[in-house]
């Protein structure tokens, strides 16, 4: 076996590509529920009841770092608002990431007028926004390693069906030992600080980070 395989089948569960196909139908349009820089989501039903969010990476030859380090990084974490990565494939060109689905989605524009935004009232942004918060300080402050996500936004934020917080899209993110480099969390952290504020910004105002000023933050904005 492939030592990079065996290497990544200690941290998440390998599933065969004919299985990932047959639970979408062979991928088909019935079971896409979005795209995303990396690629195609699709939404499927396996065999022990539970239902999944599967990833298949495009141009997965030139993905070969972020596919490995969502698994290196997420697969090793486990916390209440992480999204769970459960499954993986690596089958000749494919690849594919299999997550616990979220029903809620992703955080919706919050801009808009659609009807999950108007759900989502103001004590329901700040519980988004602490738990978010806690992930963070979890991943930042983590007894045996620090961990910086560096792409924190609201498009990674996931909800379940509860409306409580996941964070998604681990490709980037930074893995640490403490004891090995104490200096990882200073620069590195502040850019998940700096962006958690603008996600912040963006859940109490409803409006994106470019329409944001001074002005914008006012109590009739955080109703």
């Amino acid at each position: 076996m492939d030592p990079k395989i065996s290497k990544l089948e200690k941290i998440v569960t390998r599933m065969s590509f004919m299985e990932l196909a047959k639970a979408t139908s062979n991928f088909s349009q019935d079971h896409e529920i979005g795209q995303g820089m990396l690629g195609k989501m699709y939404k499927a039903l396996v065999p022990n009841g539970w239902t999944i969010a599967i990833k298949r990476l495009h141009g997965s030859e030139n993905l070969e770092d972020e596919f490995v380090s969502e698994i290196t990084t997420l697969g090793s974490l486990r916390q209440q608002n992480l999204v769970p990565l459960i499954v993986f494939c690596l089958d000749k060109d494919e690849r594919l990431l299999v997550y616990k689905y979220m029903p809620n989605g992703n955080l919706p524009e919050l801009h808009s007028t659609d009807e999950k935004a108007h759900f989502l009232d103001f004590p329901l942004r700040v519980k988004i926004v602490g738990g978010v918060a806690e992930a963070l300080t979890w991943l930042h402050h983590g007894e045996y390693f620090h961990v910086v996500h560096s792409n924190i936004s609201i498009k990674c934020i996931l909800l379940d069906k509860n409306f409580d917080p996941k964070i998604s899209n681990f490709w980037e993110a930074i893995l640490a030992k403490p004891v090995v480099d104490e200096s990882l969390g200073f620069t590195s952290c502040n850019k998940d600080v700096y962006e958690f504020g603008v996600v912040l910004l963006e859940l109490l105002t409803r409006k994106e980070s470019y329409q944001l000023n001074c002005s914008t933050v006012n109590t009739e904005s955080l109703q």
